[in-house]
């Protein structure tokens, strides 16, 4: 019955079905940079709407590859093979760029892309400190109604039975 199921669901399967462990990097080398320059370059087309992108643009979106290698994978001098991720920020950007009216997307663009597209625990973090103290502050009338009493947002000095 294996290949009745579809394949998202296969993937999904432990032992019987498949399953294949890809690299997340690549070496960072003048050919790979070709390569994501093509891939950039496919993103725009198959998009369709998004303005084409400048040099700048291109370089920027290397760039942040290079650190997404170093920083998510931990592997400096490669650029990530996240590229859904990366695909992401291709489109985000050129919305942007096309939101405002832009003949090309620029450097600008793909740096408040950048801004734009983080995870909410990493604008939390930059917000607050840290994701729980973040959590805390910004609990909603809503939340405070249902949830009645929290240490947190009602009475600041008594903080008994949560110690």
């Amino acid at each position: 019955d294996l290949e009745t199921i579809l394949s998202p669901l296969r993937s999904r399967i432990i032992g019987a079905g498949y399953e294949i462990l890809v690299e997340t990097t690549m070496p960072d080398t003048p050919e790979n940079r070709v390569k994501m320059i093509q891939f950039v370059a496919q993103e725009i087309s198959i998009d369709g709407r998004i303005p084409h992108f400048t040099r700048s643009a291109v370089e920027e979106i290397i760039k942040e590859g290079r650190r997404r290698a170093r920083d998510g994978d931990g592997k400096p001098g490669h650029i990530t093979l996240r590229l859904r991720e990366l695909a992401g920020l291709i489109r985000t950007a050129g919305d942007i760029a096309a939101l405002t009216g832009a003949e090309y997307t620029d450097k600008k663009h793909i740096t408040f892309a950048i801004k734009r597209s983080r995870t909410i625990e990493e604008q939390i973090k930059d917000r607050y400190g840290s994701f729980t103290g973040g959590v805390s502050k910004d609990i909603s009338e809503a939340q405070r109604e249902r949830h009645g009493y929290n240490y947190w947002n009602v009475h600041q000095d008594d903080r008994k039975g949560y110690q």
